[in-house]
């Protein structure tokens, strides 16, 4: 296929009907219209499939776009600093995508009670079907509050994450506490949240309720004599650590293979980020199943899949058979005129000792004329004998 024949196609590459869409400021307006029917049935595909462990992560990622589209963020902390946000919960253990919400910016819907971050996490959590079965979600500050930890705790379900000290709800001793990097950490206790601060190269406050005031010891590189130290840290950060990173590997994992276009329209960048989320939790399913194959190789038999379906939905139906009769050879090949130097044979085609002169033609007609490429070399008259005696099967007049 040319390039110019895969750009028309591409330009052409819809996933619902313009015509129905409803215009901005109108009531049922949805940002996302092009794309509806696309996020609705991979969705739902991917929470249908898979159960994730016990252990999940929500965080945000970004689908690179620099385009105009009033919904593009900025967050400079992501690898791709401008496109399209995405609130994401995944599988920490397996990095699987299991749900995800697109954000819109100003058209996006949220409890303005509770805030975005609150909101969005509950969202996830109900639309996968999660909530009261025992998980523990992982966030970071952007999301964690002491009113959303309570309110997954009265749902059976636990969660661990980075907060800020100025969150309604929070110790009040966290706001002006300075540790100093050789001092043990500080915990502040009220069922069912505990809250954690510590000091590493800088202070960092989480806090759980699924763990206590448990510490961990690791030996970490310092300027001192040996050049290690002891390092004191709550187990709580140990891991928030380990299983927060769930979103970002599960984008560090698309990133290997995809392609990025420059000019590309909002809703077909949209539509390549799904196709990777897809062939990586499919991978991942692969993996989970105790087989072992490359990623490159298994997306090689994946669109070798997707082919021989293709080729087998539009193979044209067998040709029917035909009884084949046995053809004369003068109906068949190139046949040339050639001229006699002395005989002059009867003429097959028009000549007929049986016609007489009451007919008003002459029955016998003889002709210096024959084929030369026929077996028997007949006598044939120039003019419409030799193309009757080669083109009928019945020629004789």
């Amino acid at each position: 296929m040319s390039r110019n024949r895969f750009q028309m196609i591409t330009a052409c590459l819809h996933f619902n009907n313009n015509r129905e869409r409803v215009e901005r400021d109108q009531p049922g307006y949805d940002p996302l219209f092009k794309v509806r029917p696309l996020l609705d049935r991979v969705s739902s595909n991917f929470s249908s499939e898979y159960y994730p462990h016990e252990q999940l992560s929500i965080d945000e990622s970004m689908v690179s776009f620099r385009g105009r589209i009033f919904f593009r963020q900025y967050i400079p902390s992501k690898c791709h600093w401008f496109g399209i946000k995405n609130f994401v919960l995944t599988d920490a253990s397996t990095n699987y995508t299991y749900i995800w919400d697109v954000y819109t910016g100003g058209a996006y819907t949220y409890n303005r009670e509770t805030g975005i971050g609150h909101s969005t996490v509950m969202t996830l959590m109900n639309d996968g079907n999660l909530l009261g079965k025992g998980h523990t979600v992982y966030t970071d500050n952007f999301y964690t509050s002491p009113a959303l930890y309570k309110a997954l705790h009265a749902q059976n379900t636990g969660a661990c994450g980075t907060v800020r000290v100025n969150r309604r709800g929070m110790p009040p001793g966290l706001r002006n506490l300075k540790l100093k990097p050789t001092e043990p950490p500080v915990f502040f206790k009220s069922f069912p949240l505990l809250a954690a601060s510590f000091r590493d190269a800088g202070t960092i406050t989480v806090l759980s309720t699924v763990n206590d005031n448990a510490v961990i010891s690791k030996r970490v590189r310092s300027k001192g004599p040996d050049g290690h130290r002891v390092l004191k840290k709550p187990k709580a950060i140990e891991d928030y650590n380990r299983y927060m990173e769930g979103v970002d590997r599960a984008g560090q994992l698309c990133s290997y293979y995809a392609y990025e276009h420059r000019v590309m329209k909002w809703y077909h960048r949209l539509y390549h980020h799904i196709k990777e989320v897809a062939l990586v939790n499919a991978y991942i399913l692969y993996k989970e199943s105790g087989n072992t194959m490359p990623a490159a190789v298994f997306r090689d038999k994946v669109v070798e899949g997707l082919l021989r379906k293709q080729q087998a939905t539009q193979s044209p139906p067998p040709m029917p058979l035909v009884e084949m009769t046995a053809v004369p050879a003068r109906l068949v090949g190139q046949h040339f005129l050639s001229q006699h130097k002395k005989s002059r044979p009867d003429c097959p085609v028009c000549s007929s000792r049986k016609r007489g002169p009451e007919d008003g033609r002459k029955g016998r007609k003889q002709t210096p004329y024959f084929c030369k490429t026929c077996p028997d070399h007949p006598a044939l008259c120039p003019t419409d004998c030799f193309e009757i005696y080669h083109t009928k099967l019945v020629y004789r007049q």
